[in-house]
């Protein structure tokens, strides 16, 4: 069994990528409430409500469950995700627009830990 408490996170949204260290015990809610506060921070327009991102992993796979934990998801450490945000109700930016534009053209980087939300960037 392994020791590793914590995992590094990589968020893409379109040209925007937000850098969380992340607690295994922490539940994927926690990891929306840190992207939607890195996105304010960097003067994205986040959601009112964190719960209303949609998280994909590298295949494309939607987070459902809010209250799992990273644990349990069996997460990769510096593990590659997309966020998608709210359009209207009930539907969000189209996975493949947010996938194609996070994988061209240049990039922000901004880090944060999920316990104090501190973001640097990384220009």
């Amino acid at each position: 069994m392994s020791d590793k408490t914590q995992v590094y996170m990589r968020v893409k949204h379109r040209q925007q990528t937000y850098c969380l260290l992340c607690d295994l015990q922490d539940s994927v809610a926690s990891v929306k409430q840190s992207v939607c506060s890195a996105m304010r921070q960097h003067s994205a327009t986040p959601p009112d409500d964190p719960l209303s991102l949609r998280l994909l992993n590298e295949q494309q796979q939607v987070l459902k469950d809010d209250e799992a934990t990273l644990e349990s998801l069996a997460l990769d450490d510096n593990a590659l995700w997309y966020v998608l945000l709210p359009v209207a109700e009930n539907e969000w930016e189209a996975a493949q627009d947010v996938v194609a534009a996070a994988t061209t053209g240049s990039h922000h980087e901004v880090t944060s830990t999920i316990a104090d939300a501190t973001m640097e960037d990384d220009a």
